[in-house]
């Protein structure tokens, strides 16, 4: 029991640092999707921008040389015969490449959220399982400094009672031995 109270100690430690790992991970997928966020943003306002610029096009006829413009104010008017050169279909392209990166970040950062939340319920079971180990090494010392005391007491314990009494904690621990290999195969599982 001893043996595998320190086995479940030690994938508790793995699992804890496993957790540790994942929660540095997440912070740089979240710094990564607040950045990609940040560029799809600024993408769909300079598509915005532009549209909004070829669509002046009844306000840079009406610009004449030495008169202020009615927007701006300039009395040089750069753009009155033709809209700035702009590349909309590749800027377009660009915004799509963006949100897909977007999205794929959203979704790692979904994945590293599932694993975190399974590597803390592992490490919560885990912790369990130790709990319910060490209940059981404590009460089989209970139960051994009971029935030492009473042999030393010269208690009338027939053989046959004795016999029972070790039985029960035979089968005590063999439950606790189960319950710890199924642990263990859950642990496992969860790993893969």
């Amino acid at each position: 029991l001893l043996e595998n109270l320190q086995s479940q100690q030690h994938l508790r430690t793995l699992a804890e640092n496993e957790l540790a790992e994942l929660t540095q991970k997440q912070q740089q997928l979240q710094q990564l999707l607040s950045a990609r966020d940040a560029l799809v943003t600024a993408l769909q306002k300079e598509v915005s921008l532009l549209h909004t610029i070829k669509n002046l096009e009844s306000l840079r006829a009406q610009l004449v040389d030495g008169q202020p413009c009615q927007l701006c104010g300039s009395l040089e008017h750069p753009y009155a015969s033709h809209a700035p050169d702009a590349d909309v279909d590749a800027l377009n392209t660009q915004l799509r490449e963006a949100i897909s990166l977007l999205n794929e970040s959203r979704d790692q950062l979904q994945h590293a959220n599932n694993r975190t939340l399974q590597h803390q319920e592992k490490i919560k079971h885990i912790a369990g399982q130790c709990l319910e180990t060490r209940e059981t090494i404590n009460a089989l010392e209970l139960s051994l400094l009971t029935q030492t005391e009473a042999l030393r007491l010269g208690a009338d314990v027939t053989l046959e009672q004795h016999r029972e009494m070790l039985l029960a904690e035979q089968d005590a621990i063999k439950r606790t031995l189960q319950n710890i290999d199924a642990a263990q195969q859950d642990l496992t599982a969860l790993d893969k």
